[in-house]
């Protein structure tokens, strides 16, 4: 079985926010899950992934919020 499907391999899964060229750089996979980024492969901790890449971190909740307000506002006008 394989990602997509349920299974479960015991790593952490942590979802962060980049641009593209970083993700194609450093973390890229082919559709069998090989690496094919142009960067060396490298195992990450979340502490590096936060001070690499915490600028790009979106707050979802206040982009819902606004999303909702701008959409209200539009009907309103």
């Amino acid at each position: 079985m394989d990602k997509f499907k349920g299974e479960k391999s015991g790593k952490i899964i942590k979802v962060v926010f980049m641009p593209r060229a970083e993700y194609l750089k450093r973390f890229a996979k082919d559709y069998d899950g090989r690496y094919i980024g142009t960067e060396p492969q490298k195992e990450w901790t979340a502490d590096e992934l936060d001070e690499k890449y915490g600028q790009y971190k979106k707050d979802l909740r206040a982009k819902r919020g606004q999303r909702g307000q701008t959409m209200m506002m539009g009907l309103n006008s």
